[in-house]
């Protein structure tokens, strides 16, 4: 009867790991905003995320997709060059661009540092001309592209953002749109991030200086991604930012998204706090792992010794908002008669936030356990009755 007490108080062994703290900020704007957490592909918090907006220069996000795409298919390279036209010129009256003359070469590397860096919309149209030998047929692929990634909800009509004069027509999207073709460009490029990083950058050769557009370099540990500024669109940010993950080696990295604010104050403001929701609420954490052992009681009659190790059979890696409270839970399987094999199941480690399952992990045998032999059990069964 003791044996038996013993295993039913280890049947719910809670092991509490994270208490839950009181940290987010109030997000205050009326503009669409989302945190996108790229470990997990999930949008953690927004507003306005399905919302019809207006993307601006965050459009060149798909124009350097697109040219990656044909870098690394071979039809293109960085040291590529490409001489600017009227074309191009026509566009240094319109928003963000650099003096580059008529005729003047420019390599393609040095085109996606003014992309990226300076947000230069007639970068974006050389690339595009390079890409598909004009910007029609290229915006031809940039939507093809939209659609293949199911961002149904997109439409381009040009390769940098600038608005239709006459109309006011715009490229637009939505935030969770938006999300797809991140994860796209940041899954198969990651080199994005080496030229959206940089607050400034020298492009001696064609003796030009260039500052970032983004105003959150330099802040905690962002290191990316792209603004937009129309009067339809409003100031927009995509940025990016990591942290190291806890108990395993991972860098966990996530994107802030805003669109619509009303002043360069407002999207600074605004984009600090949610990387601050993004980094300082979450933890990517490994929550279970292999090194656990737990102590499975056995049958003191079907078994000589009193019991087993019992280990987890996998990692278990999870996001973890610290608003939550999380418990691990053991729970173990009937009593087992019979021998057990290494590897056996026994149970299951079972994840709780706010007391509901979120997840598990099966526990297995460490080792393996021979029963008793029958005439040792009967002598047990029969010492047991005085």
């Amino acid at each position: 009867m003791k044996n038996i007490k013993r295993y039913l108080a280890a049947v719910l062994a809670l092991l509490t790991f994270l208490s839950p703290i009181n940290l987010a900020k109030e997000i205050e704007t009326d503009a669409a905003y989302a945190i996108y957490d790229y470990s997990t592909n999930k949008i953690l918090y927004g507003q306005k995320i399905d919302e019809e907006i207006a993307i601006a220069s965050v459009t060149k996000l798909m124009t350097a997709l697109l040219v990656f795409e044909k870098i690394e298919a071979g039809d293109l390279t960085l040291a590529d060059t490409y001489a600017y036209s009227q074309e191009e010129l026509n566009l240094y009256m319109y928003g963000s661009d650099v003096g580059i003359q008529l005729g003047q070469k420019v390599t393609v590397d040095e085109l996606l540092q003014l992309l990226m860096i300076r947000s230069s919309n007639s970068s974006a149209q050389a690339l595009a001309k390079l890409v598909s030998g004009s910007e029609a047929e290229f915006v031809k692929l940039m939507n093809a592209k939209a659609q293949a990634l199911g961002m149904t909800h997109t439409r381009f009509i040009n390769s940098h953002g600038l608005p239709i004069i006459a109309t006011d027509d715009q490229n637009t999207s939505t935030i969770k749109d938006l999300t797809i073709m991140v994860k796209e460009l940041y899954s198969k490029y990651p080199q994005i991030i080496d030229y959206s990083k940089n607050a400034e950058a020298n492009l001696n050769r064609i003796g030009i200086h260039i500052k970032s557009t983004n105003p959150l370099l330099g802040y905690k540990t962002v290191d990316g991604l792209k603004t937009g500024t129309t009067s339809r669109a409003g100031k927009c940010l995509i940025a990016s930012a990591t942290e190291p993950a806890e108990g395993i080696d991972l860098t966990r990295r996530v994107f802030t998204f805003l669109f619509g604010a009303k002043t360069d104050k407002e999207r600074m403001n605004v984009s600090r706090d949610l990387i601050d929701l993004a980094l300082d609420d979450y933890v990517y954490k490994r929550v279970i792992g292999t090194d656990m052992t737990f102590k499975q009681d056995l049958d003191p009659i079907n078994f000589d010794q009193e019991s087993l190790e019992i280990i987890p059979a996998h990692t278990l890696d999870r996001l973890l908002d610290k608003k939550n409270l999380y418990k691990l839970e053991v729970i173990h399987n009937d009593p087992v008669e019979e021998d057990i094999k290494a590897g056996d199941l026994m149970g299951k480690l079972v994840l709780k936030q706010n007391g509901e399952e979120i997840d598990a992990v099966d526990l297995i045998a460490k080792t393996s356990v021979k029963r008793s032999p029958m005439l040792r059990r009967w002598w047990k069964k029969i010492k047991s009755w005085f």
